[in-house]
């Protein structure tokens, strides 16, 4: 209502106080020039709400805004000027435009021509486009041009899948928002697949197995005449001729060349061992005699009995149910053997040592059987990850040494 009653009055009648009910912004100064130049364009918002104003009023009116420093500089620059051509050839633009240094302009000219889009999003970019572009108005004096300018700093990908050239700017901006979102996507999915399929093909990588049972056929000793069925030197699971009645066959045995690391004799594992059997148990017998002591002077703890028959793989007799595979201990890569005979998790001490795991000293001892001869440890390493599948367990190892 206040605009129509301002249209049908004389451009004499319209004052200041009509202007300054608008509510324009006052301008004092600032460090960076261009400060004036946005205080205008928010003063010639307000002019456009009184089109009954001529450029002289306009000069007047916006000379009213100007305080503080920027208030001393008009007076100075209104006393320069004779009375009678005070507001002569004089508009708000000019009075404004003469705190802003040419070279400046110049500046933020080539700064716009130079404009590529780099790292910026397609609306960052549009906003640094539209800013700068208000300081070189002789290049996107058309949509056409203003599209087309905005399109040659694009990222060279989008720039690709933008393909055709848009004569709108509008559209243009609309058509990059689209397909920066849609290449978005396409990485992301992109980068899903390779890290479902790495984690895949890792999980089959550390599950392998490295010794299997092999049929039981492999365990017996067959006597040279036996295999030799048609008188032909050849396995005689491939012999065509049926095979003589079969005779007794003797029970399967470890082989001679792998002997019981606790006594030394063949025949028989370690697990197996009598000898084991007979050193463990003392053991119990000396535990229930000092629990049956009341009085007597205080002794250590009997040290913890454990076991351990095989501690690397070359050392694993063929036929043995003992599985081997990599698995992640605490981020490394690390071989991992599974023996069902073992009674604790161990690891060797230069493994410990290369990976600068920290070992404590325990105050009760292990006695561990392992192969060769018995040892006595106080050492492990505590709170290792071992990371199988996507599975995490925590384990706290005996050191044994190298």
């Amino acid at each position: 209502m206040l605009v129509q009653e301002q249209q049908r009055r004389n451009p004499q009648e319209i004052s200041y106080t009509e202007f300054a009910a608008l509510q324009p912004p006052i301008f004092t100064t600032a460090t960076d020039p261009l400060d004036a130049d946005n205080g205008l364009r928010i003063i010639e918002s307000k002019f456009n709400l009184l089109p009954q104003l001529t450029e002289q009023q306009k000069a007047h009116f916006a000379a009213q805004c100007l305080h503080g420093p920027s208030g001393a500089w008009c007076a100075s620059f209104w006393q320069c000027n004779q009375p009678g051509t005070r507001s002569r050839g004089m508009s708000s633009k000019r009075l404004f435009g003469l705190t802003i240094p040419p070279s400046l302009v110049e500046l933020k000219q080539r700064e716009f021509r130079a404009l590529q889009q780099g790292s910026m999003s397609v609306l960052e970019y549009v906003q640094a486009f539209i800013c700068l572009s208000q300081y070189s108005p002789e290049d996107v004096d058309t949509d056409p041009r203003r599209a087309a300018h905005l399109l040659g700093g694009f990222d060279p990908t989008l720039l690709t899948h933008l393909g055709r050239r848009y004569n709108s700017f509008t559209e243009l901006v609309d058509a990059a928002i689209d397909m920066e979102d849609r290449l978005s996507q396409a990485h992301e999915d992109q980068r899903r697949k390779r890290l479902a399929s790495t984690l895949q093909s890792g999980s089959s990588q550390w599950q392998r197995v490295v010794h299997r049972p092999p049929p039981r056929i492999c365990y017996i000793d067959m006597p040279q005449q036996q295999e030799q069925h048609c008188g032909t030197q050849h396995h005689p699971f491939s012999c065509s001729v049926p095979p003589h009645p079969p005779a007794s066959v003797p029970p399967a045995k470890p082989s001679a060349k792998y002997p019981c690391y606790k006594c030394g004799k063949t025949g028989h594992f370690s697990k197996n061992c009598l000898a084991l059997r007979r050193s463990q148990a003392p053991v119990l017998i000396r535990d229930n005699q000092r629990q049956n002591k009341k009085k007597g002077p205080k002794r250590d703890p009997a040290p913890t009995e454990g076991r351990v028959h095989y501690t690397h793989i070359d050392q694993i007799p063929e036929g043995e149910p003992v599985l081997a595979s990599t698995f992640l201990v605490n981020e490394h890569p690390t071989v991992v053997l599974f023996d069902s005979g073992a009674t604790h998790t161990f690891v060797s001490r230069s493994y410990a040592t290369k990976h600068g795991y920290h070992i404590d000293n325990m105050k009760t001892k292990y006695h561990i059987t392992a192969p060769g001869s018995p040892i006595d440890m106080n050492q492990i390493v505590r709170h290792l990850r071992l990371c199988i599948g996507t599975e995490e367990f925590y384990v706290d190892p005996v050191v044994l040494p190298n």
